[in-house]
């Protein structure tokens, strides 16, 4: 009967660690994040088709609005990632607030007055 019991455990165990990660565990792994999104960003369309680069990337810390229009460059190469894979990660909180930035800083589709040295 201990046998069967240790047996049947020790199936169960297996059977879970081939089950894909979701978004908490990843939240609460961050070097296993930071690893698969390395992983991940090395893949073709890791983003659009591989449930577990989709759940490290929605563990990402989420930055506030006012993060992304203070840092150009991590803005761009956000909204970048978020247009091209905008059926998965585009409702993720950094690609709206990165969004949000970039229409505050294009001035939400009207000109915006640029002062010019004199």
């Amino acid at each position: 009967m201990k046998k069967l019991l240790y047996l049947s455990s020790l199936a169960a165990l297996l059977a879970a660690c081939g089950m894909p990660h979701d978004a908490a565990y990843y939240r609460a792994n961050t070097a296993q994040r930071d690893q698969k999104m390395d992983m991940c960003r090395g893949q073709a369309n890791a983003f659009d088709n591989d449930r577990e680069c989709i759940a490290a990337w929605q563990a990402l810390d989420v930055m506030p609005v006012s993060y992304w229009l203070a840092h150009a460059v991590e803005r761009k190469a956000m909204t970048d990632q978020c247009k091209e894979h905008a059926a998965t990660l585009g409702k993720a909180p950094n690609c709206q607030n990165a969004s949000q930035a970039e229409v505050a800083v294009l001035g939400g589709g009207r000109a915006v007055y640029v002062p010019v040295g004199e």
